[in-house]
């Protein structure tokens, strides 16, 4: 059994977190990290000493010390978890043929039904990959998967960008996706499955009446409600209507009065939302 040290109980305390340039704490520049700490306490165990291993309490920004012990025993392995293991920065003091770097996605990225799926593929592969590679001595990156033909995987192993953008960008014109038309997806999430049917069906019944009485004359794709690719959550389940338009003066009136109708009525166990171009459509 291998000891873990996560990443996310090495942070410093909040009010030390560096900012970034619109003020937000960022979390993922290295400073973010209490380095040192963590370099003693990696020191330590490998040298097969215990160590107090701290917890990082999110709700309060601070690192406690809660009475959780480690020690390695021989042979054993140290795992050092998240994406800030992966910076070579991190462990200077470990010579390289004693790491093994690993990036694993639980759900990959190119399975998921979202229009950026090949963007946020492409982008956390070489991203990962440049956390091999910014020593002297050259990094190895292994790539393995299921869809090695897809295009995002192989632009990202040449770390060719601007391969990348023209198919990508090509692509996203042919199926109509942002930037050249919007995404407007209306979620619906509760406990009670059939209630979250019902509602959804009267929703798309009533917007696509409206989207044809009143823009007749524009191009819009209204999709009937579908489970969310993700489709529970916390015993909570989730559908969604997509819309692929261009989102202008009277599509946003009639969604804003569809939500007015909604807001009227006694809810409380269904959440409705509307998001237009989505970061993530799971």
């Amino acid at each position: 059994e291998a000891v873990t040290l996560s990443m996310d109980n090495y942070f410093v305390n909040r009010k030390e977190n560096p900012r970034d340039e619109d003020g937000n704490y960022d979390f993922e520049c290295l400073e973010a990290i209490d380095v040192k700490l963590f370099n003693e306490q990696l020191t330590a165990l490998l040298n097969g000493e215990e160590v107090s291993l701290p917890t990082f309490d999110f709700a309060t920004g601070t690192r406690q010390y809660l009475g959780n012990f480690a020690r390695l025993k021989e042979n054993q392995v140290l795992v050092i978890e998240g994406i800030h293991g992966l910076n070579e920065k991190l462990t200077e003091s470990i010579p390289r043929s004693k790491k093994f770097k690993i990036y694993i996605s639980a759900l990959t990225a190119l399975n998921i039904d979202d229009y950026r799926a090949n963007e946020r593929t492409f982008q956390i592969l070489t991203q990962v990959a440049g956390r091999a590679g910014r020593e002297r001595l050259p990094g190895k990156v292994v790539i393995q998967t299921y869809n090695p033909d897809n295009f995002a995987i192989q632009c990202a192993s040449k770390q060719n960008y601007e391969e990348f953008y023209e198919i990508e960008i090509a692509l996203r014109e042919q199926l109509k996706y942002p930037p050249f038309c919007d995404i407007i997806v209306i979620g619906f999430n509760g406990i009670d499955e059939k209630q979250i049917q019902e509602i959804s069906q009267k929703t798309y019944i009533y917007l696509k009446r409206k989207i044809d009485e009143i823009l007749i004359d524009e191009d819009i794709n209204i999709f009937k409600p579908m489970p969310a690719p993700i489709a529970k959550i916390q015993n909570k389940f989730r559908y969604r209507i997509i819309i692929k338009a261009q989102m202008n003066e009277n599509l946003n009136y009639i969604l804003n009065e569809y939500l007015k109708q909604v807001y009227r009525k006694d809810l409380k166990s269904l959440r409705i939302s509307i998001d237009v171009n989505p970061n993530n459509m799971s």
